[in-house]
Formats: C-alpha cells, sequence, structure tokens
C-alpha cells in the first residue's frame, strides 16, 4: 500500500502528524496448478476425431492444445475437463491443456501427451474369405478416401507394386501365386503414413 503524512492542528492549536494508509486490493493472483491429461493415453493411436479429457482446479476454463491449435473444453463434473469432436492430423500429435481461473490467471502447460492418428486399414473384398481361386487372379478392396495407394501383402510379404486408389477403390490385376493355402492383407497410405495390416483373407489357390 502507499503512506502519507499530513500535519493538522490539535484542539489546542498544536499541529500533529497524522500518517494515512492506502491499502490496494490486489485480489487473487494464484495460478490454478497444470491440469492433468487423462485422455487419450500417451502413445496411443486414435481415430480422426477424438474426446480429449483432463482434470485440474474446478471452476476455471479449460483449453486443449493439439499442437498449437486450441479447443475449448466444457467442464463436467466440477474439476474434469472435456473437448470433443476434435480433429487430429495423421501421424503423431501432440497434446497439452491449460486452466485460466476466474481471476484471469492462467496456469502453466500440462505434461504433454504424445499419440499418434491411425491411418485407416484398407479392406479387402474380393476375394472373399475361406474362397477358392486361380492361379492367377485380382485382389480388389476399398480404403479412405484419402489414400493414394494400397501395398498388398500374401503370407506377410508385400507383392509387387502398390496399387492406386481411386475414389477410395483400388485393384491389384493379376496376382500368380502357388498352389494351396494363402493369406492375403493389404495396407494404405494416407499423406505418406501408412496403416495397420487390413483383417486378412484366407484363401486357397488351386491348381486350374
Amino acid at each position: 500500500g502507499r503512506h502519507a503524512r499530513g500535519r493538522v492542528p490539535d484542539a489546542g492549536g498544536v499541529d500533529v502528524t497524522v500518517a494515512h494508509v492506502v491499502v490496494t486490493a490486489w485480489g487473487d493472483r494464484v495460478a490454478p496448478d497444470a491440469p492433468v491429461i487423462t485422455s487419450p493415453a500417451a502413445g496411443s493411436s486414435v481415430e480422426e476425431t477424438i474426446t480429449i479429457v483432463f482434470t485440474g482446479e474446478a471452476g476455471c476454463t479449460g483449453v486443449a492444445y493439439v499442437g498449437a491449435t486450441p479447443h475449448a473444453a466444457t467442464e463436467a463434473p466440477a474439476g474434469t475437463y472435456t473437448a470433443a469432436g476434435v480433429a487430429v492430423a495423421l501421424g503423431e500429435n501432440t497434446l497439452t491443456a491449460k486452466l485460466t481461473d476466474e481471476a484471469g490467471n492462467e496456469s502453466a502447460a500440462s505434461s504433454p501427451v504424445l499419440w499418434t492418428r491411425a491411418v485407416d486399414a484398407p479392406v479387402i473384398t474380393d476375394p472373399v474369405d475361406d474362397a477358392t481361386v486361380a492361379p492367377t487372379f485380382s485382389v480388389t478392396g476399398t480404403a479412405n478416401v484419402l489414400a493414394d495407394q494400397v501395398q498388398l501383402y500374401v503370407d506377410g510379404v508385400a507383392h509387387g507394386d502398390p496399387a492406386t486408389v481411386t475414389a477410395g477403390s483400388w485393384t491389384v490385376l493379376d496376382v500368380t501365386l502357388d498352389t494351396g493355402p494363402t493369406t492375403l492383407t493389404a495396407k494404405a497410405r494416407i499423406f505418406g503414413v501408412w496403416s495397420d495390416f487390413s483383417a486378412a483373407v484366407d484363401v486357397t489357390v488351386s491348381s486350374t
């Protein structure tokens, strides 16, 4: 606060020094503790849109950050903050969160959480599972419309060059294999990131 002094006469005419103290009210100047992100878990794979959940001091405004992009969160129940429907980029992403209390004090950022948006795996539509195929046959399927290539695998080994995806469809022509049981899988590529394997399709290659 500030101090001021003045001189005023008392009843007998003697000057008396009077001190005035001006008190300044600063209010709440303590920032909330950094919140803790509880979902998604570090190292996990997520879909195209996610829900981010973090906890911290109740009664604050919560914001989640995917990289540097902010996403407003709602509080319910008290002390739990949720940002739903957050679109994320393919590949590795870094997530943090902050809280701001009613006095405008902003917390430090939470510990960062690193996670990956997985690329959707393609689907093999033909041949179907448990089918019998000719020694030379074609493999067709679907993929996310953002995919540009699909790689076919035969018994876990890449077979030929990747197929081009057009409007979410792809075909590998002239697949020639030895007679007997075979497992087909595939991976899709979106923006340079490859998906996990598709669901396996088991076929039997006939001799004719």
